[in-house]
Formats: structure tokens, C-alpha cells, sequence
């Protein structure tokens, strides 16, 4: 199954295609098998809400967001650059991110289909105090 805007900007369908590539089902999201009510329903054992979870990692949290990002077409190849920008702010990113990211990498289902292009980490200083100067308490 492959989720797809159709031409009306119906963004929560799903199409199933046969071998010739022509729609052989089409499921409104909410009508996804899947979905159904209570917790495991809705939350399979690989799904990444679920192996992100603090239940799931001890009571790691991280402060998490993502970003969607798209770029125009390129002229002639039909082709869209689009994506998600993801972005965690925590203390510690070898004792809260990396153990989760590794949780998610052993059986996420969201991970199936995207193609992970790069990643950086980056420190931020915390705020300062009246007559202070930014990263005055990495030199203490």
C-alpha cells in the first residue's frame, strides 16, 4: 500500500496496486483495517509511537519535532523533493537518543520506507544570568 494525494488533495488514501500498476483498492485511511479501537489496535508492537514511547524506553524522553519540507518539481523530471526535517532537544543525546533511536532501528515499521540522508548533533548553551555571557557555564 502506498499513501497518495489524489488530484482533490485527499491526502488520507491509501491505494493498493496490481502487477500492471493500475489501482486495485483504494481505502480511506480511517477505514484501514489496522485502526481499530483499543490501544494495541492502535498501536502495534512495531509501530514507532509505540518503541518511542518513555513506556517503551525506561522513561527516556526527548523533546521531539519534525518539520515537513518540500521543494518544486524539477523541470522535465516529475520528481518532488520532500521530506521531514527531525529535530530532539535532550540533556544527553548518548544516554536518551541513542538508545531509543536504536529501539526504533531494531523494528519500526516507519523506517520501511524512508531513505535517511544524513544527521548532525549540535550543542546549545544554556540561557545566561544578569551580567552573564552565553556558555559561561562551560568554562566554570
Amino acid at each position: 500500500m502506498k499513501a497518495v494525494i489524489n488530484p482533490r488533495g485527499n491526502k488520507y488514501l491509501q491505494n493498493e496496486y496490481n502487477a500492471s500498476g493500475r489501482v486495485k483498492k483504494q481505502t480511506r485511511r480511517h477505514d484501514h483495517p489496522r485502526i481499530r479501537r483499543g490501544r494495541a489496535a492502535r498501536d502495534p508492537r512495531d509501530s514507532h509511537v509505540r518503541l518511542s514511547s518513555p513506556r517503551s524506553n525506561d522513561g527516556l524522553r526527548i523533546l521531539r519535532r519534525g518539520y515537513s519540507f518540500s521543494e518544486p518539481v524539477a523541470p522535465g523530471s516529475g520528481e518532488i523533493d520532500a521530506g521531514l526535517f527531525f529535530i530532539a532537544f535532550q540533556r544527553d543525546p548518548e544516554r536518551q537518543f541513542v538508545p531509543i533511536q536504536r529501539r526504533l532501528a531494531g523494528s519500526d515499521a516507519l523506517s520501511r520506507p524512508l531513505l535517511h540522508t544524513g544527521s548532525a548533533v549540535f550543542a546549545c548553551p544554556p540561557g545566561t544570568q544578569p551580567g552573564g555571557f552565553v556558555g559561561e557555564g562551560l568554562f566554570a
